[in-house]
């Protein structure tokens, strides 16, 4: 009933100000070329409120036309960019249903004009509650969907259990509305703000602040294609992925030097896609499928790599992510070689948590609960920032193919039951 409810509401933003054009800076020849790896985002995080969320969007995306324009300056070429708010809860305490959805929908129209930036309003639930008018809220992000997260965990409070049932609540409604919209929200156990990479970012600064992500697999596959051991590869990764980020670091304190947003720091997480795959260097290292003997020691050895280099990081995941349909190889090994209770495992010596999954349509309300107390046990047994982004494929079965377009179709992992 609350999902039929939900289709009914819309999302329609006729009547909106046209949302306001960035103008693009001067962008000066690079002195030299970085193309070892890209950077996947820079994401500039605001506080909003409802006077000033017009204002407060615009100066991040001049903001972040400048940030462009710098890191082109420093030789990187290819960036997304992205910002990130507050909570949304706070800024739109007091609005009905309809007027928060209206008012997301004016932020999400205004970040998607002639130049289109990647969206995130953070938590709708941030404490142990079962809120179902923020379920309700979240669900009828339809038409012009942010990212929005509900947080599961925190070291302060432990497990959210209420919180739990609540995100297993949208995840299942998600579904229902459509297949793809899953992908837009999370379950974040343990993740701290500031957080560069989607759907998890959200912003808990005074002040306006940058972080950077990277898609720095392409180094780690790069690098395991001409090792000769595992041990080799420790060694020679580091070197290279140390150098690569020094450089990235220097661009971001231009930036922060020129423009006067904070440089928080980088989440030296390496985000592959498709066919830039963290997938395809496990396997250079074990000779073997992604899943067999020696993944788990690989995941650890990069995982150290990661943390280990030294540049100013942000409060990020700073592990391996393990998105499933994201990487071409990991998505090709799934149920054959792996499956959920394994990249959960993954987790344990790297991060994410289990991230772009794909699962039985008929996965229950139970179900998604214990798996997302699973996420959010380890986060906190082991202090790591992870995340539950789960699809629930409808009229899918274990085994079968998930085939959503935009990332690479995988066999569908089982969810375990008694009832089999």
């Amino acid at each position: 009933r609350m999902i039929t409810t939900m289709l009914l509401l819309g999302l329609g933003v006729a009547g909106f100000a046209q949302a306001p054009v960035a103008e693009e800076p001067v962008v000066e020849a690079p002195v030299a070329i970085h193309t070892a790896f890209k950077i996947r985002t820079i994401t500039a995080g605001i506080n909003v409120t409802q006077a000033n969320y017009r204002e407060e969007l615009v100066e991040a995306m001049a903001f972040l036309e400048k940030a462009k324009a710098i890191t082109l300056r420093e030789g990187f070429l290819k960036h997304g960019t992205r910002i990130s708010t507050n909570p949304w809860p706070e800024y739109t305490e007091g609005l009905s249903l309809e007027g928060t959805v209206d008012m997301i929908a004016d932020m999400v129209a205004m970040t998607r004009g002639e130049i289109r930036y990647g969206f995130a309003i953070g938590p709708g639930i941030v404490d142990d509650v079962y809120d179902i008018d923020i379920i309700q809220k979240i669900l009828a992000f339809k038409d012009r969907r942010p990212n929005s997260t509900i947080v599961i965990a925190t070291k302060e409070n432990g497990i959210h259990y209420n919180a739990v049932r609540a995100a297993a609540k949208v995840i299942k409604g998600l579904s229902e509305i459509d297949v793809n919209f899953p992908g837009s929200f999370a379950a974040i156990a343990n993740t701290p703000s500031e957080v560069p990479f989607f759907p998890g970012a959200y912003h808990d600064r005074p002040y306006n602040s940058f972080t950077i992500g990277t898609q720095g697999a392409s180094i780690f596959m790069d690098v395991s294609e001409r090792v000769e051991s595992i041990q080799e590869y420790e060694e020679a990764l580091w070197e290279v992925y140390e150098r690569e980020m020094k450089f990235l670091e220097k661009a971001a304190y231009k930036i922060e030097a020129e423009t006067g947003w904070k440089f928080e720091g980088i989440d030296t997480t390496p985000a592959q896609m498709g066919e830039i795959s963290i997938g395809k260097a496990v396997e250079n290292l074990i000779g073997a499928p992604f899943g067999s003997p020696g993944t788990l020691a690989v995941c650890g050895i990069m995982t150290s790599v990661i943390k280990g280099i030294d540049v100013k990081k942000c409060e990020g995941y700073l592990g391996l992510f393990l998105p499933t349909m994201e990487d071409r190889v990991l998505a090709e090994r799934a149920y054959d070689y792996y499956g959920l209770d394994s990249l959960l495992a993954y987790s344990g010596v790297s991060g994410t948590g289990l991230d772009v999954v794909a699962i039985p349509g008929d996965v229950t309300l139970g179900q998604l609960e214990f798996i997302l107390l699973d996420i959010a046990t380890m986060a906190l047994k082991l202090d790591k920032a992870l995340t539950g982004r789960l699809y629930p494929i409808p009229g899918k079965k274990a085994g079968e193919i998930a085939d959503l377009g935009k990332w690479t179709p995988q066999k569908i992992f089982r969810v375990k039951a008694f009832r089999e």
